[in-house]
């Protein structure tokens, strides 16, 4: 449904890949948010992280399910992927 392998999305969900503009317009397509939304989403984690790295802060914290653009569990898509 999504046209990515399985393997890049579970990078994403491990933390291990990024969300890049054509993941982000996949999900839009699937109604799970605006493309902008998750390239910003994903801009801002990258921003964090290298805060932590330049000045050992605490931990990123992590996009919540509540997070707006977060994929809703059991979302279509995900299924397939066996998620």
């Amino acid at each position: 449904m999504l046209g990515v392998d399985c393997k890049l999305l579970a990078g994403v969900i491990e933390d291990r890949r990024e969300i890049g503009p054509g993941l982000a317009l996949r999900f839009e397509g699937l109604g799970w948010g605006s493309a902008r939304v998750w390239v910003e989403m994903q801009a801002q984690y990258d921003l964090a992280r290298e805060r932590k790295l330049q000045t050992g802060a605490e931990a990123v914290a992590q996009p919540s399910a509540e997070t707006p653009g977060a994929v809703p569990a059991g979302a279509p898509g995900i299924a397939a992927c066996g998620a």
